[in-house]
């Protein structure tokens, strides 16, 4: 029932679009409910791209530095292990559920939008996860995660807030050209934004930062 209604909520804002059950590029151990690949990738009609501005269906992608952080929690999964862990701006959910798959002990998955929370909460079904959703997170956090939050410098906000709520933050993003204050980089990965509909090449290569 839940993916009946994250259906009728895509279709609000993008009214050809149809949620499909897929298997994520690199971490196939991960499904998520996505918009269909063979959705257009032309030019909207005025209504629909009014409607995009308005209530962007963002959760229905599973973007590329989503993708780059849930495959590096793979990778490193003494990050989130055992520790109580933060997903902020979780989108479609999916750093949420790799952190459960590595068997963090607490997650919660933080985002603002009330159709992207609905949208983690049928993502974690499907994998069989157990995630607390919020709108506004509060408590105290071993990691805080952020992937593809800020794209934005409004958005910048929202990693002051992750270093009040956790000990360690760690970043995943394509867009950021510098290093954020109080961060380094530790890592890179190339990935790529799920479907993919014409996401440029420049953001390709996600770099990975963490707080001092």
């Amino acid at each position: 029932m839940s993916l009946v209604k994250l259906q009728s909520r895509l279709e609000k804002t993008l009214p050809d679009g149809r949620l499909e059950v897929r298997a994520v590029p690199g971490y196939r151990a991960i499904k998520l409910a996505l918009i269909n690949a063979d959705f257009s990738a032309g030019p909207l009609p005025q209504a629909v791209v009014n409607a995009v501005i308005e209530n962007p269906a963002y959760w229905a992608f599973c973007w590329g530095s989503g993708i780059a952080l849930a495959r590096y929690l793979r990778m490193h999964k003494g990050i989130v292990s055992g520790q109580r862990v933060l997903d902020l701006g979780s989108g479609s959910g999916i750093v949420a559920i790799a952190a459960c798959l590595n068997e963090a002990r607490l997650v919660v998955a933080c985002d603002t939008d009330h159709d992207a929370r609905l949208a983690i909460e049928v993502n974690t079904g499907i994998n069989s996860v157990s995630v607390t959703t919020t709108g506004n997170a509060s408590g105290h956090f071993d990691v805080a995660l952020l992937a593809d939050v800020l794209y934005d410098p409004c958005n910048h906000e929202v990693l002051e807030k992750a270093r009040t709520l956790a000990d360690t933050v760690l970043i995943a993003d394509s867009r950021l050209k510098r290093t954020p204050q109080g961060f380094h980089q530790i890592d890179s990965m190339a990935a790529r934004t799920f479907p993919n509909l014409g996401e440029f090449d420049e953001f390709r290569t996600v770099r990975f930062f963490r707080s001092h």
